[in-house]
């Protein structure tokens, strides 16, 4: 087995080196988006329209990202962004954010960059930690877990929550939510 200084972190260091990266990519996202909407005036008439629609989804999902990251926990952000959640859903919607930015001027390239590497980093710590690959965390648990609730499983030994710099802060009871 192939250890490496990602896998032999806790995940709940290596969870909250990417919450700190996801407030920063969010940030970055919501002024590439606030930036390029102005931008998109200065460009072709028919590409105004587009590039400033482009602009609106970009900066509306760093925000929406940044919001969640500081703790925007909530009845209605859990029930519409359920996958904000899950492991797998905050790496896709970090692909898919990364991938809108790129035509964004003019830090559109480098916001795209940056969302791109953290949504890698993200899906190679889902498909090389021992927490996932030994069954401890599901990608697509809400909380990291199999079961219902949102509490957090312990990884073996360590007695450590899997994710415990953003679960305490998102703790819903279980019964209030309604599907």
């Amino acid at each position: 087995m192939e250890v490496n200084a990602v896998t032999r972190q806790p995940l709940s260091r290596l969870a909250a080196w990417m919450s700190m990266a996801n407030k920063a990519n969010g940030a970055v996202l919501a002024l590439t988006g606030l930036l390029g909407f102005f931008g998109a005036f200065s460009t072709i008439a028919g590409d105004m329209l587009s590039s400033a629609l482009l602009s609106i989804y970009v900066g509306g999902f760093g925000g929406l990202l940044l919001f969640y990251e500081i703790g925007g926990s909530g009845m209605e952000l859990r029930r519409d962004f359920g996958f904000m959640y899950t492991y797998l859903g905050r790496t896709a919607f970090l692909l898919l954010i990364g991938n809108l930015a790129w035509p964004c001027d003019p830090l559109g390239f480098v916001a795209a960059l940056l969302t791109n590497a953290n949504a890698l980093f993200a899906a190679y710590v889902m498909v090389a930690h021992p927490t996932f690959t030994q069954g401890h965390a599901s990608w697509v648990a809400i909380g990291g877990t199999d079961s219902e609730g949102t509490e957090m499983m312990t990884t073996p030994g360590s007695g450590s929550s899997v994710d415990p710099s953003t679960q305490a802060r998102r703790a819903i009871d279980a019964s209030e939510v309604a599907y």
